[in-house]
């Protein structure tokens, strides 16, 4: 199981995961999230939900393998959002620090990415590029890869509203 440098409070993990129905999911072994309710109109239009131990990423395509990076940090990083299509802040609490990147259709898969991080109430930007660069007949289909990219950076801190800091089409 991939550490993210728990004695140093930040690192970096990059993995590919198969995304499905336009979306994947960071998700605490702890969690108590419902997915069945997580996307609403305000959600959808941020490509991103947050719940209880659970950070869902809105794809930009239905399916298909993505990757997806996560940084730890131990303070809120510099504002990069020209190199990003699309930016979202939002903050969730990690009750374990056992985390999963998974997808809806395979939540229990053991060849899914795990990764530890110190339990506790996180910020954190989700960032997005690559979106503009799908070939439109991937969008809805499920390719082995894409251009598109995911990125999740997190840091302790106190709880804050989700806010679109960039909004990608």
């Amino acid at each position: 199981m991939p550490t993210l440098c728990r004695a140093k409070g930040q690192g970096r993990h990059e993995s590919h995961v198969w995304a499905d129905h336009y979306q994947c999911y960071l998700e605490d072994a702890a969690a108590e999230a419902d997915t069945s309710r997580v996307w609403d109109d305000r959600t959808v239009k941020a490509h991103l939900a947050v719940d209880a131990g659970l950070i869902a990423i809105g794809t930009a395509r239905y399916g298909g393998q993505v990757d997806v990076a996560i940084e730890l940090h131990r303070e809120e990083p510099p504002d990069e959002l020209d190199a990003w299509d699309h930016v979202v802040s939002a903050s969730v609490t990690f009750p374990s620090g056992q985390l999963t990147l998974s997808s809806p259709s395979s939540p229990n898969d053991p060849d899914n990415p795990t990764l530890v991080v110190p339990p506790g109430t996180y910020r954190f930007l989700a960032r997005y590029r690559g979106l503009n660069e799908i070939p439109p007949e991937d969008v809805d289909g499920e390719p082995e890869e894409g251009p598109d990219r995911y990125e999740l950076v997190l840091w302790p801190g106190p709880p804050v509203e989700l806010a679109v800091l960039k909004q990608w089409a």
